[in-house]
């Protein structure tokens, strides 16, 4: 209030607003407060001093960006941000996530949502993606963080592109599909291993694994543009069999359904070593001269 009355050694509580709207982290105010006496005519002058702190916060990025990530659902992507308090009183943060956008194939948590920092002190939250479904999206949201108050907030974008991975698998330089064969020979009896290629043509990680034991690495992690060599290692010809069939199963993730190609190993009939006469040759002794005519 503008006035107050005070009888005897009563005492009272006055509020004092001050303007908070200023942009500075630490700013200081004054205010008079004339005291008038009843039984005098004499007042007595106060001046009151109040600083006052912004909430000043440093934060460790100001964009979170996943990138690209597959298409697996279930599968969690963590973001860590680095807070650190650059006043000298506490300051209790509010985070939570707010959407840009219309809904996506994935979804953003924040934790903790509730942060205590003391003075010029530190602490760590963490965003974490989790993919939806199968189908590819681009997700925009924000990281909504209020300092001591709804009057200060601080706003970090959140962007990540949910994608199909892609590859290519390589016999022989040569591109094969899903449920393709190919073909390669072997002797009977002959133990050799047979070289593939499993490359990454897409922009995101290519995870994979296979259920087939005779195929090493039987899992591994390509990189954008990676590629790993693949071995068959049971490729080999019975004498008694004249070809040897093999299934190739891979899981990619990011992938609903499994990719399969079919391996046969075949082997050649041996050229006979067959002895040609020549044209020329004749077998003479079956004739017999006349000697009359002397033919």
């Amino acid at each position: 209030p503008a006035s107050i009355s005070l009888f005897g050694h009563s005492s009272a509580e006055v509020d004092i607003d001050l303007d908070t709207s200023l942009p500075a982290a630490q700013y200081s105010a004054t205010c008079l407060v004339q005291i008038l006496h009843s039984n005098a005519n004499v007042s007595t002058t106060v001046l009151l001093n109040a600083e006052l702190q912004v909430p000043c916060v440093q934060f460790s990025t100001e964009h979170i960006d996943f990138s690209n990530v597959p298409t697996t659902p279930g599968e969690k992507h963590q973001h860590k941000i680095h807070l650190l308090n650059k006043c000298d009183s506490p300051i209790v943060i509010k985070a939570q996530i707010q959407s840009d956008s219309k809904p996506a194939n994935a979804t953003c948590t924040v934790a903790p949502d509730t942060i205590h920092l003391a003075a010029l002190g530190g602490a760590e939250i963490i965003v974490e993606l989790t993919t939806g479904s199968w189908e590819p999206c681009k997700l925009k949201r924000s990281l909504c963080l209020g300092l001591n108050s709804s009057q200060h907030l601080h706003y970090i974008p959140i962007s990540a592109n949910v994608m199909k991975p892609s590859w290519a698998l390589l016999h022989n330089s040569r591109n094969i599909n899903a449920d393709e064969q190919f073909i390669f020979d072997r002797q009977p009896n002959e133990i050799k291993e047979e070289p593939l290629m499993l490359q990454n043509t897409g922009s995101v990680p290519l995870k994979f694994q296979t259920s087939s034991s005779f195929v090493i690495p039987r899992a591994g992690l390509l990189s954008p543009g990676g590629k790993q060599k693949l071995l068959l290692t049971t490729t080999f010809m019975k004498k008694n069999c004249k070809t040897h069939s093999l299934t190739v199963e891979f899981l990619f993730s990011g992938v609903k359904d499994p990719f399969r190609v079919y391996a046969q190993a075949s082997t050649r009939e041996p050229i006979p070593n067959v002895q040609h006469r020549s044209v020329f040759e004749a077998d003479f002794s079956r004739f017999r001269m006349d000697e009359t005519t002397g033919t």
